[in-house]
């Protein structure tokens, strides 16, 4: 059983190293397409279809609710904006975060719960 779990573990990993997207969330709404994903790190993008800027903000927190990462963008009519990170590192050094990703964009929220083990991000 132990071998099962250790080569189920390794093969998620190897899958998120090579970028094959196993996380995301997507809204519903057609005019502003929003999108968290994990993997090596984690993104999100959002889609303007409307024809007027939005505004948005993106909170990420741990389990005990410490703000990770939080920022606030525009996305200018017919346009794409996202973030993507790589190696993120928080101190203190902790190899295993629980953590929520949320995105606000207009009257839109996403939030999406998730773990980190090192630099590969999880969102369920």
């Amino acid at each position: 059983m132990k071998k099962i779990i250790s080569f189920g573990i390794i093969g998620i990993l190897l899958i998120s190293f090579i970028g094959i997207n196993l996380s995301t969330a997507t809204s519903s709404d057609e005019e502003i397409i929003m999108k968290i994903y994990g993997g090596i790190g984690y993104g999100f993008f959002v889609e303007n279809n409307k024809e007027y800027c939005i505004n948005g903000s993106w909170n990420l927190t741990d389990s005990n609710g410490k703000i990770l990462d939080r920022g606030t963008f525009k996305v200018y009519p017919n346009n794409i904006f996202g973030v993507h990170t790589s190696f993120v590192f928080y101190f203190p050094l902790r190899i295993y975060y629980q953590v929520n990703a949320e995105l606000i964009v207009e009257n839109q929220t996403l939030i999406k719960q998730g773990f980190k083990i090192f630099i590969f991000w999880f969102f369920i």
